[in-house]
């Protein structure tokens, strides 16, 4: 099975968001191990079709990348290298973008420079490529716990907000907001795009990301 139903044979490149808001939480199942094994697993699928698969990881010391095979053991190649970072500062992905063609699969939280990923996401489009996003959100940030929280931004950690049980109810709706504007704002750059969340079995994630290329493939 095919990210995509054409018959011609194009790589497919998974870049990676790994800044610091990929790690939260910071205990247990969370948005990292949820992009890692969404990566691996749409690698496979792609592989099994002939297509080369390539990767590129945004992280705090640059980018990691695996430029586009067929060979057997890459999809191992790229669950290593996977393995191997650990999320991390403000690493920007537009300029990862600039470097990538064919079918791009953006796996990310939608932070950072979304909108500069955005504009290299239509760039691409505008090129002849396919591009989807996997937009990962934490269940936590979804449902926050009760009581009175400290949320600090990750990638810039003099920037906190308080959250009470008062304004969850508002935070929730304006999270609840921002995310409809993402997916629209995607949607209408002639991006495929899912909402994926880390409580979720990653087969399933995969599942849906394919279904989504392949119906963004047959318009």
């Amino acid at each position: 099975m095919r990210l995509a139903t054409d018959r011609a044979v194009l790589g497919t490149t998974f870049v990676v968001d790994a800044s610091a808001s990929m790690a939260f939480p910071a205990d247990g199942r969370g948005k990292w191990t949820l992009a890692r094994e969404v990566a691996v697993g749409l690698a496979a699928v792609a592989h099994t079709s002939a297509d080369p698969v390539g990767l590129a990881v945004a992280h705090a010391q640059g980018v990691t990348a695996l430029r586009g095979r067929t060979r057997r053991g890459v999809v191992a190649e790229i669950a290593h290298a996977l393995d191997e970072v650990a999320p991390g500062g403000a690493s920007p992905l537009a300029p990862v973008l600039a470097t990538v063609r064919g079918r791009v699969v953006i796996i990310t939280d939608c932070l950072g420079d979304v909108d500069d990923v955005r504009r290299a996401a239509r760039v691409l489009v505008a090129q002849g490529g396919e591009v989807t996003v996997v937009h990962v959100v934490s269940r936590l940030e979804l449902e926050p716990p009760p009581g009175t929280l400290l949320a600090v931004d990750p990638e810039s950690p003099a920037v906190e907000r308080s959250l009470t049980d008062d304004g969850r109810a508002a935070y929730q709706e304006r999270f609840s907001e921002w995310r409809a504007q993402v997916a629209r704002r995607w949607r209408d750059d002639g991006v495929s795009y899912v909402e994926a969340h880390d409580d979720e079995p990653a087969e399933h994630v995969v599942r849906r990301v394919v279904a989504a290329s392949q119906r963004a493939g047959r318009t």
